[in-house]
Formats: structure tokens, C-alpha cells, sequence
């Protein structure tokens, strides 16, 4: 794998991609509503191990630090301690008591002057309440045994017993090499009527994104009154929607893996497109030796995966997202998983034309945000382990580098 497939499949870390990915890596199993709880299991599990390529060191928590401004409320140990299963056989457990979600497009705080983050922030929480209270409404009304395993990570197992019943039995454990399923104790397995196990199966087809509506995927948009309540809350908060008409352009070498010529350019062009869509003059200061894709959305907001040369021959892969500030977004529309949030060091950073930088950093990856007038923008930063240098250790002068290779103040405000 050479470094422009490794940013191809950096591009790939979002929920309908990782859903899809998990697809291909099982495609032999049988896939049914009788195991809808594993839909669930299997996206936490290859987050977790996504995080492993975005693995970064903790930082103190300082106004604005990484935990107040990008790590999501609630996220942190959410997600129960992961037995890794090594080529040999051997297990170990990684600690995932300090693991958090980071959000690449919605604040969790901001400056006081800027309203704006408290604007959108108002709406997401008004939206997600919303959400959860009709999830749980339907989990209280329809399903009484298996519903409290529906919103965790905990996979379900059933064993039809031939009288239209069903043994539930929660897994503890799966080792994915060899394709071994650990249960839970016995004491812990119950029976279901069919009745409960097609109301599973009617959760999921609801809430699971399978509604196809005028709103982007990630809303969880589930029916038409839904999609009028996020109407209504949009509209409270002076806020804009994202449709489902974003553009997605590649690096010119995806037209030999299938990509739509027409829609591949190159690295310059790249470049010189998104300073005409969204700028006022050049965004970048160097222009990216490769893109994996860049992407627009109809709010104005933008997306982008590439690889900027630095010092030391590294190749330096960088995730960004722009979200403008009258966008309702949720935190949920591209995110990641940190393993260990308190080992990452906060700095802030003055870039060259002026802008003020909060920057996150380990020693393999390193968060940059930046609060600025009219969007949130946060870029992921990390050494390409498929590149000509992947021992290379991401030093503050690499990430400095990256920090000061864009013209913030050039997007359209």
C-alpha cells in the first residue's frame, strides 16, 4: 500500500462507510434481523480500531483546551475496555476508561464573543433530545426484554427454538480472526416471542438510517414528521439543513480505481477549485502533494483529505473540515475515537496571516481547530504509516508547519 491508498481509506472513516466496510470484511455472515444488535457491535468495534490509526498523546485541560472544545460531552469511557487478539493467539485488554469521541464539526464551547457556538450547540441538544425521546418511547412501548441492549455496544446472539421463541444470548466476546463468538454467562441468556424480535428488526429499519428524506443521512432523520421537527428546530435557531446534494471530487489517480473521471483532478486543480468555491484567495499557502478528496456541501461547508509535504521527507496525511457557523450540525457527521484523551499536550498557535489556533498533539496525530468568524474549522494531522518515512515521530515543528500552510482568513466568512 503506497501512501495515496492510505489516504484513500483515511477518507473512508464516517458511519454509512464504516457500515459499508464491515460488509466486505463479513460478507459470509448471515445477516438478518435475528442478529440486528450486531449492526451496532460491529461500527463501535471498527471505530475502536480506526482510533488505533488516530491514536494521540493527552493534553492538560486549559480553557479551550482539547477536552472543552472537540471531546463530546459524555463520550468519555464510553466505550467498555477492547480484548485484542494477537496473531499468535495471545490476548490483551486496552484500557478504554479514558477513551472519548472527538467531533470534527461541532464545538462543544467556544470563545464568549462568539454566539454562534452557543446558537448551534442550542439546537443540536434540542434535536438529539428529540431523537432520543422517540427512540426511547418505542423501546418502552415494543420492546421490554431486548431494549436495553438496543443502544449500547453489546451484541446479540439468537437461537431460534422452533415454537415461534428465541434464545438471546449477548456476546462478550468475538475474536475476529478466527471468527469465535464468547458469550456472556448462561444466566444472563432470556427468551423473546417472535413479535419482539420483528419489532428489533422494525427499530432498526426506523432509526437506522434507512429513511431517505431531503436531509443528509447524519441527522437520523427516521420519517416525515421527524423531518419536520428538524425543520421547525432549524428555523428556531436561524439555522440551514444539509441536503443530500454533496459534491465529491477525487485525486486524478482514483479514475484508475474506478472514480468518475470527470470528477478527478489534480492535486493544483483541487486546490484552485476550492479557492474559488469558498474563498476570497489562495486557502492553501503549499499545495498538497496528493489528495484523497475534497468535497462541498450545499451550506457552503467543505471537506477535504490530503498529503502536505514537511520537513524530514514525511508524508504528512491531513483530514479538514469547515463547517460554517449557520449550519445545524450535530458533532456526529465526522468524528473519531481517541484512545487516551488525557495524554494529549494543548498549545495555541498565531498562523502567518494572523489567526488564532488551538492545536492538540501526541506523538502520532495532533488535532488543530480554529474558531473563526463564520465556521468551525478542525483538522486531523498524522504521519503516513505507508509512506516513505512511517517511523517518523510527529514533532510540534511538523504540525507547526501543517498549522501555518493554509490562509484561514481567505474563507468566505
Amino acid at each position: 500500500m503506497n501512501s495515496y491508498d492510505f489516504l484513500q481509506s483515511l477518507g473512508q472513516v464516517d458511519g454509512r462507510l464504516i457500515d459499508e466496510t464491515m460488509d466486505c470484511m463479513f460478507k459470509n455472515e448471515e445477516k438478518h434481523g435475528k442478529n440486528g444488535g450486531a449492526k451496532v457491535f460491529k461500527t463501535l468495534l471498527v471505530a475502536a480500531l480506526i482510533a488505533s490509526l488516530f491514536t494521540v498523546s493527552a493534553f492538560a485541560t486549559d480553557f479551550l483546551g482539547f477536552r472543552e472544545a472537540i471531546v463530546k460531552t459524555g463520550s468519555i469511557g464510553a466505550i467498555p475496555d477492547i480484548t485484542v487478539t494477537g496473531r499468535d493467539g495471545s490476548k490483551s485488554v486496552r484500557d478504554m476508561s479514558e477513551s472519548a469521541g472527538v467531533s470534527m464539526t461541532k464545538p462543544e464551547t467556544g470563545p464568549e464573543e462568539l454566539d454562534w457556538v452557543k446558537n448551534v450547540n442550542a439546537a443540536a441538544d434540542e434535536w438529539t433530545q428529540y431523537r432520543n425521546a422517540q427512540q426511547q418511547a418505542y423501546i418502552n412501548e415494543k420492546l421490554p426484554n431486548t431494549g436495553k441492549y438496543l443502544l449500547t455496544n453489546v451484541q446479540l446472539e439468537f437461537a431460534d427454538n422452533g415454537d415461534n421463541t428465541y434464545t438471546v444470548m449477548p456476546v462478550k466476546e468475538v475474536d475476529w480472526s478466527s471468527g469465535e463468538i464468547i458469550y456472556e454467562d448462561e444466566s444472563s441468556f432470556f427468551i423473546i416471542d417472535e413479535e419482539e424480535l420483528n419489532n428489533m428488526d422494525a427499530f432498526y429499519m426506523t432509526f437506522g438510517g434507512e429513511y431517505q428524506g431531503k436531509y443528509d443521512w447524519n441527522y437520523g432523520v427516521w420519517d416525515e414528521t421527524s423531518e419536520a421537527v428538524l425543520e421547525e428546530i432549524a428555523a428556531k435557531y436561524g439555522l440551514r439543513l444539509r441536503d443530500n446534494s454533496t459534491e465529491l471530487y477525487w485525486d486524478e489517480r482514483a479514475a484508475a480505481n474506478g472514480a468518475d473521471p470527470a470528477r478527478c483532478f489534480s492535486p493544483a486543480e483541487l486546490a484552485r477549485m476550492l479557492t474559488e468555491r469558498c474563498c476570497n484567495g489562495d486557502f492553501f499557502t503549499v499545495t498538497p502533494s496528493a489528495f484523497d478528496k475534497l468535497y462541498f456541501i450545499n451550506t457552503g461547508s467543505f471537506g477535504l483529505s490530503c498529503e502536505l509535504p514537511v520537513s524530514g521527507g514525511a508524508d504528512i496525511s491531513v483530514y479538514i473540515r469547515n463547517t460554517v457557523s449557520d449550519e445545524l450540525a450535530t458533532g456526529n457527521e465526522i468524528s473519531s475515537i481517541v484512545n487516551d484523551y488525557t495524554e494529549y499536550v494543548t498549545r495555541t498557535r498565531t498562523a502567518p496571516d494572523g489567526t488564532g489556533l488551538y492545536i492538540a498533539q501526541g506523538e502520532s496525530s495532533a488535532y488543530i481547530y480554529a474558531y473563526l468568524d463564520g465556521s468551525f474549522l478542525v483538522m486531523h494531522v498524522g504521519i503516513n504509516p505507508y509512506g516513505v518515512n512511517p517511523e517518523l515521530r510527529l514533532t510540534e515543528e511538523h504540525v507547526n508547519q501543517v498549522a501555518d500552510s493554509f490562509n484561514y482568513k481567505n474563507l468566505r466568512q
